[in-house]
């Protein structure tokens, strides 16, 4: 009973750096299930829906990036990835003000784990270099784009069911460009 199964399969591709180019990619597909309630009571009735997505189970994971040298010093780089989103517990909160309880307030979980999940999550990011080199020195510009598209993605909300079930506790930070500059002497 108290077991956790997974299931699932891993596949990598990858292109090593030659003719000025290099990818590398994977693809992870599963699922993650067992017991939610690992070290508790098997007898106790609040833990009804005890068996479901165990952990941050992600069933689909996608990622691919690459980098491309140009002439002069001058290389792009991106990296793309989209994942499902994690399982979530719906819960409600049973207080002895709710019913005559003889313990205290209990946490009771309504469905099995990864009945709800958060969004998907697709990401883009960017990043141009170019390489200077003078003497024995080389300066080098660096321009980093990331969340290229944006995604504002849910990563956390309220799981507890009330007045606030469902509430958005924090998103996907925002599109951000960095700008850097690297120098070896």
């Amino acid at each position: 009973d108290l077991d956790t199964a997974y299931k699932g399969v891993d596949l990598t591709v990858n292109k090593r750096l030659a003719d000025h180019w290099m990818m590398i990619g994977s693809a992870s597909f599963g699922k993650n299930v067992g017991d939610i309630f690992p070290s508790g009571d098997l007898n106790n009735p609040n833990f009804q829906n005890r068996y479901g997505v165990v952990g941050t189970d992600v069933p689909v994971s996608l990622k691919m990036s690459g980098i491309y040298e140009m002439r002069y010093g001058l290389m792009v780089s991106g990296n793309v990835q989209h994942y499902s989103g994690a399982p979530e517990t719906t819960t409600v909160s049973v207080a002895r003000d709710t019913v005559a309880l003889t313990q205290v307030t209990q946490s009771i979980v309504v469905d099995p784990r990864g009945t709800p999940r958060l969004p998907g999550v697709n990401l883009v990011d960017f990043n141009a270099r170019k390489i200077f080199r003078m003497r024995n020195r080389t300066v080098e510009p660096v321009v980093e784009l990331y969340n290229v598209l944006n995604t504002n993605a849910i990563q956390d909300r309220t799981t507890v069911l009330g007045p606030a079930y469902g509430q958005v506790g924090n998103i996907l930070r925002g599109r951000m460009v960095k700008f850097a500059m690297n120098m070896k002497f």
